[in-house]
């Protein structure tokens, strides 16, 4: 059996969905394979809004206004996440001033001036670096933003083929795990990323955030799952354990043991890409709630919580769902009061409801 299309995107990237959603506007037939599972944990892209000297502000706010493009596509998946910046200069505080106001930033959004004598999470940090601006970033779910673009690519008519392994044959693609050709008239390759992620055996504050300009690069540190994670904003240098210590220990009073490297499946996020599809996707993603904004969406958590606590779920976890799957939301709590009939293990319930969710709708095999 052969299929015919114009155009097929091999595991496509954030910047080739502008390319699809062009090629679908010109009327050319587009499919989209993905050879292996999608990425289902959150990936979080935090954006760094924050202007180290007067010369980038411009550059700062127009990323901002993007981002704004971006939150109306699917409010539920980006969050605020303040932001620790080690600044040594007098002038970093009115940046920050000049930034909120710009930002919109107020009350709990607005900058917080970090000092020796000030009592907060960061009472672990070297005297060198407990100077700062505590400032206002956003967190991006990316994984969940290219899961629901996929979505919204099926919709509009595009093939979406996920977990296919694949051989390219002149102008044919052969699956392999399938009797099925496509011939196309071009193939497109995408373009996803594989970062170098370094964990330390240490705690980390919850919802820490960090990020720094050191001699030997610029490091995001971040807290996951407990524990402190480094990251490079660089994917082309390699560092060393003992390098990767010291940096550790010129910002930290900490004690650690080891450190893991991890290597992090990523899509090339891409703030332009994404906020350019907004004036093409007027009603917002699948994903998106009707009539709410980015403001909405912790009352609208609340309210939908109160009808899911009845099956045995706490607000954390509750919380984890909501920002993850957004209007779907409802859905899985209507199947969670079916399955609340049959058992009253709540934890296996929410878990049976993510996966048939995901099978329903997300190419969960």
């Amino acid at each position: 059996m052969t299929a015919r299309f114009d155009f097929a995107y091999i595991n496509p990237g954030f910047d080739n969905f502008v390319s699809v959603e062009q090629k679908i506007k010109e009327g050319f037939k587009v499919v989209i394979v993905i050879e292996n599972g999608l990425q289902r944990e959150d990936n979080f892209y935090t954006t760094q809004f924050y202007p180290f000297s007067v010369f980038i502000f411009k550059r700062r706010i127009k990323q901002y206004n993007k981002m704004k493009n971006l939150v109306k596509l699917a409010p539920h998946l980006v969050r605020s996440q303040k932001v620790f910046y080690p600044d040594y200069s007098s002038l970093g505080k009115y940046y920050a001033i000049i930034a909120d106001y710009f930002f919109e930033n107020t009350y709990q959004f607005k900058s917080q001036t970090i000092s020796k004598g000030t009592r907060s999470i960061f009472s672990n940090l070297r005297m060198t670096a407990s100077r700062g601006i505590y400032f206002q970033e956003y967190t991006i779910n990316i994984s969940r933003f290219y899961i629901e673009m996929l979505k919204y690519f099926r919709e509009i008519g595009v093939e979406i083929l996920v977990n296919h392994s694949f051989k390219i044959d002149d102008e044919k693609l052969i699956l392999a795990d399938a009797e099925k050709e496509i011939q196309v008239s071009q193939i497109v390759l995408g373009n996803n990323l594989q970062k170098n992620i370094y964990e330390f055996s240490t705690g980390a504050p919850r919802k820490f955030s960090m990020f720094v300009n050191n001699p030997i690069g610029n490091f995001r540190f971040k807290e996951e799952n407990g524990y402190l994670q480094v990251e490079p904003e660089s994917d082309s240098v390699s560092y060393s354990k003992g390098e990767l210590i010291a940096l550790v220990e010129s910002y930290f009073q900490l004690n650690f043991e080891e450190v893991k490297a991890k290597k992090k499946n990523i899509f090339q996020f891409s703030l332009d890409a994404l906020s350019s599809l907004f004036t093409s996707i007027n009603k917002g993603l699948p994903c998106a709630f009707d009539n709410a904004d980015f403001g909405d969406m912790f009352e609208l958590c609340r309210e939908k919580f109160d009808l899911a606590k009845q099956c045995g779920i706490n607000f954390p976890e509750f919380q984890v769902l909501f920002h993850r799957y957004g209007e779907g939301i409802d859905e899985m709590i209507e199947m969670a009061y079916e399955k609340i009939n049959e058992r009253r293990d709540s934890q296996s319930i929410w878990a049976d409801v993510e996966s048939e969710f995901q099978k329903k709708y997300e190419w969960k095999i």
